[in-house]
């Protein structure tokens, strides 16, 4: 039997999708290249099918430091800061350093990095995602709406920027907004999650 939620118009729901690091690799992919963090079926014939890894020796800075961080090793931290100081993805390590300042509880730290992110790339796209999360959590919705449009536009189907752009609108009293951006990120998900109290709060916005 499904799970029957009471629909409470004063309680609106809180962020439910949280931070994105920077995977170098997989942009590296969308460029038609080596993926050098996956294993490749070593029996592979296809001409699709690469076998070639890099070694960890051939990784730049960048590349270092992302496989520490995956890890969870805090010398991810000082490897990203190499990167910045060698121009290896200098906006992507500020971005994660941000990611890691965030989840220590360094509030201003982490905003300091994702700006610094922006600073060298405008249109660097987990930074505004990011920093738009650390404008949300902080109360301050307008600014969080703004990065998390920004996300929006530069990616239209990065959904996890939609929902959080709908919570944001929600959470600042523009239902009629919350409900665009939230029927923007269920034309992206088909995930059946019908039994959430946060996508009960939305449907009902529709009665609105």
């Amino acid at each position: 039997m499904a799970k029957v939620i009471q629909y409470n118009p004063n309680h609106k729901p809180d962020r439910k999708l949280g931070f994105k690091r920077v995977h170098k690799a997989e942009k590296l992919e969308e460029q038609g290249q080596l993926n050098i963090f996956e294993a490749r079926n070593p029996h592979a014939i296809k001409q699709d099918e690469p076998i070639i890894r890099k070694l960890r020796s051939q990784l730049n800075r960048f590349e270092e430091a992302l496989m520490m961080d995956e890890k969870g090793d805090p010398k991810a931290e000082q490897l990203y800061i190499q990167a910045i100081d060698e121009s290896s993805s200098s906006a992507d390590a500020y971005c994660n350093l941000g990611v890691m300042y965030a989840s220590q509880g360094e509030t201003v730290k982490s905003i300091g990095a994702f700006t610094k992110a922006l600073s060298l790339d405008p249109r660097h796209l987990e930074s505004h995602y990011n920093l738009a999360n650390m404008y949300f959590d902080a109360g301050n919705f307008e600014l969080a709406i703004i990065h998390y449009q920004v996300a929006t536009e530069i990616d239209e189907s990065f959904s996890e920027a939609w929902y959080n752009l709908a919570l944001a609108f929600a959470s600042n009293n523009q239902s009629r907004d919350a409900l665009e951006a939230y029927l923007n990120y269920k034309k992206l998900d088909s995930t059946d999650s019908n039994d959430k109290p946060t996508d009960a709060w939305f449907e009902s916005l529709k009665n609105k």
